[in-house]
């Protein structure tokens, strides 16, 4: 990767990480969602290289603490539960962190992760961000999973 590309790789996606904590923050933590998610590289223009790639799964996995963050509960808990987690692919542009409740729109609540092993040993590349004490780590056809370990959801 050059030194130019780099450059532009990084201000890419500080911009895009900013605008998903903005759109993350703007969003009603007691409002219901239907697998709402935000992505940081919306355009897949990571790919391209194994270090954008790990960027953008760090990026991602900060997403997620900044996610739960703004859903925990401060001064009065919500009433319905809330499932939080984050999708990491060797497609950058899929990467998202998503939220999810029971909702209007029947869509089962909690989203079952199919075909998803939990609890697996953490790939090279995720063990030096990830905070397995606080997070389990899932794989299932080519993409990881983190979610907050028990209880899967924050209340």
């Amino acid at each position: 990767m050059d030194r130019r590309f780099g450059k532009r790789i990084v201000a890419y996606l500080d911009k895009h990480y900013a605008q998903a904590i903005e759109h993350t923050n703007s969003r009603d933590i007691f409002g219901w969602f239907d697998l709402w998610h935000t992505h940081i590289d919306w355009k897949s223009k990571c790919n391209r290289f194994p270090e954008t790639r790990a960027i953008v799964a760090r990026m991602t996995y900060e997403l997620l603490l900044a996610t739960e963050r703004h859903f925990a509960p401060r001064f009065t808990p919500r009433r319905e539960p809330i499932q939080i987690f984050a999708l990491i692919s060797e497609d950058t542009g899929s990467n998202a962190v998503y939220v999810h409740t029971p909702n209007p729109n029947g869509t089962p609540y909690p989203c079952e992760l199919s075909n998803v092993d939990w609890d697996v040993e953490a790939p090279v590349e995720f063990a030096e961000f990830v905070d397995q004490s606080i997070h389990e780590i899932g794989t299932g056809q080519s993409s990881h999973f983190i979610r907050r370990r028990e209880p899967r959801s924050i209340t």
